[in-house]
């Protein structure tokens, strides 16, 4: 090798020395991480609980700092909690989401007060957390709990064997999963104080990476869909808990995207999509997913819901109906159904029997004997309309508008052919009663002569009436005009 090239080669290798060395005190720099704490009464009131708190958060680095390359701390320790006066953790922790004033990486409330096993309000990549200290747990149990609660804000994985699946059984109970450590010392560097927006995209394709790393090492069931996609629904899960909505749609599409047959999935990005007030994409994702998977309940009533917000009952009832063939002993699923019918023409009877049908599967469904008294109430309402519009048809019996009036009170309390007959004959008296025609088109509908609908639909438009938008939707989709 000639000189001139030993001289060229100096520079390329101090630079590559550099590089390296910078890689590699990056790759070992602990990172400190700020944490404001706000207390509430009931953890105030502890014995020495300030001294406490500080002692939980030396057990925490000491668990943190070997494996993860992270120390926590605290830069305020005796703020009031604000939030104590509301009564759901996850209400609790949001309410401190948009405080500005304090200068720190987390802004955690800790809190005395159990609320069932629930052992906090942690939302992956989020400015703020909310922990139990569990008043009958020793302080080494409540420091490791608070351990595993602030993994979970690196997407750590979060069930009810929480602390056993995070540190090693005592007395190795500062020894963290490797899975676990590599996951957060990867994401140590993640700006906590941005909150979820902090998913820029070179970090959200980071934190996918490492998250499906670390699912991979740690299946959280035994059959799950793949880690990939699985890390991609929990970015759109964390987003939308924070109320960045529209940044969990693309990343609930990726995770419908990679795992095509989990139902779980398309009910997400549905949500957000609605969310978004993007509902016809909404139905469009659902339909999709129950084509896919016909045979899963949830998709049929999920969608069931979106169309009954369009206005689309009929559409609605054919979906629960669906899944009622799945699951016909699901109380739930009856007591939907009645609800739409009870909304549709001609349909009380059936009503009341779906509502019927779900208390005798569960008597103690939630507002389900109520709605079916209701129903029952007004099916005698409509009872006592029949017979006081029959006694005005019989004291004019050639007005129109009277055997149109009795047509449409028939056609609620059930009878079809009562309420055919009536519209026919307002039209006998007036050829020009477009409402009568388009009445007959719903009952035609109902009888799924689809082809005489189209006929009173084109009858009561020449007549300069059109028919409800919501019946011709329906109509179109049975058979296009």
């Amino acid at each position: 090798m000639t000189r001139r090239h030993v001289v060229l080669m100096l520079p390329l290798v101090v630079i590559a020395g550099i590089a390296g060395g910078m890689w590699w005190r990056n790759y070992t720099k602990v990172r400190e991480i700020t944490v404001s704490i706000f207390s509430d009464f009931s953890f105030r009131q502890r014995t020495d609980w300030l001294k406490g708190l500080h002692t939980r958060f030396d057990v925490v680095n000491r668990i943190y700092a070997p494996s993860t390359k992270v120390q926590w701390r605290i830069v305020t320790d005796d703020l009031a909690d604000p939030t104590a006066l509301l009564s759901n953790l996850d209400d609790r922790r949001l309410a401190l989401k948009d405080r500005t004033d304090e200068h720190a990486d987390v802004l955690l409330v800790y809190t005395g007060f159990a609320d069932g096993p629930r052992t906090g309000s942690v939302n992956p990549f989020s400015h703020t957390a909310l922990v139990v200290d569990q008043p009958n747990d020793s302080d080494e149990k409540n420091a490791i709990r608070l351990a595993h609660e602030l993994a979970h804000l690196f997407g750590a994985p979060h069930d009810d064997k929480a602390i056993g699946e995070l540190m090693a059984e005592p007395p190795a109970s500062d020894r963290m999963p490797e899975h676990t450590a590599t996951l957060i010392r990867g994401l140590r560097d993640y700006n906590f104080a941005a909150s979820v927006d902090g998913l820029t995209d070179s970090m959200a394709k980071r934190a996918v990476r490492l998250l499906t790393d670390a699912l991979t090492a740690k299946p959280t069931t035994p059959d799950p869909p793949s880690p990939a996609a699985q890390a991609h629904a929990l970015l759109a899960l964390s987003s939308r808990a924070d109320g960045r909505n529209a940044l969990s749609i693309p990343e609930f599409r990726q995770a419908v995207k990679l795992a095509p047959q989990t139902a779980s999935f398309h009910l997400e990005l549905a949500a957000a999509l609605a969310q978004d007030l993007q509902t016809e994409e909404a139905i469009l994702e659902l339909r999709q997913a129950a084509e896919r998977q016909p045979n899963d309940p949830r998709l049929h009533v999920a969608l069931a819901t979106f169309l009954f917000k369009t206005d689309d009952p009929d559409a609605a009832a054919t979906e629960v109906q669906a899944a009622l063939r799945i699951n016909p002993n699901e109380a739930s699923f009856h007591a939907a159904l009645g609800s739409l019918e009870a909304g549709q023409t001609g349909q009380i009877d059936a009503a009341i029997n779906s509502l019927q049908t779900a208390l005798k599967l569960n008597p103690q469904l939630a507002g389900t004997r109520q709605n079916l008294d209701r129903i029952l109430a007004y099916k005698e309402q409509v009872k006592a309309e029949i017979a006081s519009q029959r006694s005005r048809v019989q004291q004019a019996p050639q007005d129109a508008n009277a055997h149109y009036v009795l047509g449409t009170v028939e056609a609620r309390g059930g009878d079809l052919d009562a309420a055919a007959k009536e519209y026919q004959r307002a039209i006998e008296l007036d050829p020009n009663e477009g409402h009568a025609h388009a009445a007959l088109a719903e009952l035609h509908f109902l009888r799924q002569d689809y082809a005489g609908a189209w006929d009173e639909v084109r009858k009561a438009r020449a007549a300069g009436i059109e028919p409800k938008g919501s019946f011709l939707t329906a109509l179109k989709r049975k058979m296009p005009g």
